[in-house]
């Protein structure tokens, strides 16, 4: 086996595109990924890990490179060789990538929309039950050994039939998804959405409401949109002053900027 870090060539034919993967450390973290059946339609060249002083030097030459969520600095891209024509981020999002200065070189740019769409999905209402029953007091109280210590309320429980989940942008493949599941378990969902207009119902029947009107309406809130400048501090104090009460956040991540 090759040591951490060291490059990894697996075909070299002049007639294929060549491919440089980045850092797959981030996606391989088993070893279990096989990369060879790629072969058949391009080179490829894999790195483990790369700095950032490293990038520049290790795309000469390649004509795609696969990236999981490192981030890929203006000042560099714009010293890439011509050679560079396409950059597929390994997830969903791609806010480690200057979209704007990408489109200056003539290099385009995708992703893998559905990637995690049934394990973040799964996350989030995991969570959203967790907290509704007070499993994680549970466990902290199980792990204490004070399990001759139950009182009436001291474990407070919820049941989420008939209560409301608001999604913040949550009309994408993992929204639809936890929307299908929140439904099963009687819920009620509502979303904002940057694309459709307020009230709006989708095909999984969830309506489009205003950010304010979810935040007042909701007992749940999870945050689906994608990490962008525009979506960075989404929940701003102000939306958290609406009247969300004692509502409980379940996908926060970079879009929140104080507690729900």
């Amino acid at each position: 086996m090759l040591a951490r870090g060291l490059r990894r060539r697996f075909t070299s034919r002049d007639s294929l595109p060549s491919l440089v993967l980045l850092n797959a450390d981030r996606i391989n973290f088993d070893e279990k990924l096989d990369f060879t059946p790629l072969t058949s339609i391009c080179n490829i060249t894999s790195y483990d890990i790369t700095s950032t002083d490293e990038i520049l030097d290790r795309v000469q030459g390649h004509s795609i490179i696969l990236n999981k969520e490192f981030p890929l600095p203006s000042s560099i891209i714009s010293q890439f060789p011509s050679s560079v024509k396409l950059i597929t981020e390994l997830g969903t999002g791609y806010n480690n990538l200057p979209l704007s200065i990408l489109k200056s070189h003539s290099i385009s740019v995708n992703n893998l929309p559905t990637y995690a769409t049934n394990s973040m999905s799964q996350q989030t209402i995991t969570s959203l039950l967790s907290l509704s029953s007070s499993l994680h007091l549970q466990l902290k109280d199980t792990t204490k050994k004070y399990l001759n210590q139950c009182h009436l309320s001291s474990l407070p429980h919820n049941e989420v039939q008939g209560k409301t989940l608001g999604l913040i942008g949550g009309l994408g493949n993992i929204g639809t998804s936890v929307s299908k599941i929140a439904h099963v378990l009687g819920m009620h969902v509502i979303s904002t959405s940057s694309s459709k207009p307020v009230g709006h119902v989708s095909s999984s029947g969830v309506e489009v409401v205003k950010t304010d009107d979810l935040f007042k309406e909701s007992d749940y809130v999870s945050i689906h949109c994608p990490l962008n400048e525009e979506t960075k501090v989404r929940c701003r104090e102000e939306e958290n002053e609406t009247g969300m009460g004692t509502g409980t956040g379940t996908g926060t991540g970079y879009c929140i900027s104080a507690k729900l």
